[in-house]
């Protein structure tokens, strides 16, 4: 419409193209065309001229086919036609098709039945700014408005054409279900985009976004009610077979994670136990390197230990069968067993050897001294000798005023009167010097271990001093100063 000197024409936004009303134009005037709008001039059923936004002064110097009018004009107008045309995007125009498509439809895995599928959407659509003319001419021609549902009707017929033979084609290629054609919406409508974007594009129009919202299948049909049932069943057998499926997948993850478990704890058990085997084998080296021994001597003292008591139990035999001199070598042995027990080497060995052989010497003097005596009681009272092998003991106190056989007081004064060597009573031995052990062996005093458990000699305790400096003795628990528990200070 003219309004004095400025020509404004907004139009609708369904409208996608329309003739301005306005047919005699004013020189000089100013026509406005917006961002999202082109403007058409035609001059003698031609399109001669397309402005695009911005306003524009229609003069002859600016626009060369104006001059054609300024021979022919009779005052200050000018006759032509102009049409606008929206660029703006038209969406979700709607489509369908009108009739159904017949195709094979699979119903069961390897099962298809025949059935009439329909397929229904929406499209958005713009004018392309590089076609405006063409599209003005194809699609309006000489009419006054282009709407986009009048656009959609013109193509009715190739989208019906184009929609049913890609569906056919790509379903039966595929191999879809009727069940689950939902799933494979967006890429039938992918594809059919592609396969309608050049049919409008040849006319001017850009197919935007081309959309399948649903499919219409034939639910009068009596054979797919019943497949449809009999698919709904079966689902529910998959849902319950993958369910227990899930399960045992589940319990087996469980029972495999059981067992790793279970071999990391054999794992941990096997490294403590080697650790432990380790801990007591350094600690047993520390123990040998406190006592100063090594493991080769350790095992000869463990050796000399079964020898000694071999021949401990040795001694005590020939105690039994040989009297006194067996008791003898039984001391001996004994003595030279406390001797290894006590860590002394091979070298301390050889210098006992003297050690032992005056011992049994000593021992030998005694016996004589004992048979020497034996042979005086043998003679009788009166000086007769009693005769070897007559079966009777002598007795050398035979004659005496003794009830009992034994020897008077006083008898060794007699024999000494008498000129017979006078006999001096056994003694008994002295209770041994040293120290003892826990385990109650009693030790000699330069012992460093003890013979029988192998323990190092404690060291003796001394007076200890309290805090409060009174110095108190080594068997005291408190302190006699000012009462506190010993260790406390």
């Amino acid at each position: 419409m003219a309004l004095g000197s400025m020509m404004v024409d907004e139009g609708r936004t369904d409208v996608m193209a329309w003739k301005c009303a306005t047919e005699d134009f004013e020189f000089g005037a100013r026509l406005v065309v917006h961002e999202s709008q082109a403007a058409v001039f035609f001059r003698d059923g031609q399109a001669v001229e397309v402005l695009g936004p911005g306003m524009h002064v229609l003069e002859t110097r600016n626009y060369p086919f104006l001059r054609f009018f300024t021979k022919l004009r009779f005052g200050r107008y000018f006759h032509c036609e102009v049409y606008f045309v929206n660029l703006a995007v038209q969406m979700s125009i709607p489509w369908g098709t009108r009739e159904r498509v017949n195709m094979m439809l699979e119903v069961e895995p390897g099962k298809a039945m025949p059935l009439n599928v329909g397929a229904s959407g929406t499209m958005n659509v713009q004018p392309d700014p590089n076609q405006v003319k063409e599209m003005l001419c194809w699609l309006l021609g000489t009419g006054q408005e282009l709407t986009a549902m009048s656009m959609r009707d013109m193509f009715n017929s190739m989208l019906n054409t184009k929609i049913k033979t890609y569906l056919a084609r790509v379903i039966q290629q595929c191999s879809m279900n009727a069940f689950t054609l939902d799933q494979h919406l967006n890429d039938i409508s992918q594809g059919l985009l592609e396969v309608l974007k050049p049919e409008f594009l040849q006319y001017g129009i850009q197919l935007r976004e081309f959309y399948v919202d649903a499919f219409a299948l034939p639910e009068d049909n009596h054979a797919f009610q019943e497949a449809r049932l009999l698919a709904e069943g079966r689902y529910i057998q998959h849902g319950k077979l993958d369910l227990e499926y899930e399960l045992r997948r589940k319990q087996a993850e469980q029972e495999a994670q059981l067992a790793r478990l279970e071999g990391e704890k054999k794992l941990v058990e096997a490294d403590v136990a080697a650790r432990t085997t380790v801990m007591g084998a350094q600690g047993e080296a520390v123990r040998r390197s406190l006592e100063g021994i090594t493991s080769v001597q350790e095992h000869q003292f463990d050796t000399m230990n079964r020898m000694v008591d071999a021949g401990a139990l040795g001694g005590g035999q020939a105690e039994g069968s040989s009297g006194g001199a067996g008791g003898g070598m039984g001391d001996m042995t004994g003595f030279f067993g406390d001797v290894m027990k006590m860590g002394i080497g091979l070298e301390m060995m050889k210098n006992m050897g003297g050690i032992m052989k005056d011992t049994m010497n000593s021992a030998g003097a005694a016996g004589s001294n004992m048979a020497g005596a034996m042979n005086m009681g043998a003679q009788a009272p009166g000086g007769a000798v009693v005769p070897p092998g007559s079966g009777e003991i002598p007795n050398p106190y035979a004659g005496m005023n003794n009830p009992y056989g034994a020897a008077p007081q006083g008898a060794s004064a007699q024999a000494s009167s008498q000129g017979a060597p006078a006999q001096e009573a056994p003694q008994a031995p002295a209770a041994p010097a040293g120290w003892t052990c826990a385990c109650g062996r009693v030790n000699p005093e330069d012992a460093r271990f003890c013979g029988g458990c192998g323990s190092k000699r404690p060291e003796p305790e001394g007076p200890w001093t309290c805090a409060c400096g009174r110095e108190n003795p080594a068997d005291s628990l408190f302190c006699g100063g000012c009462g506190k528990k010993r260790g406390e200070e």
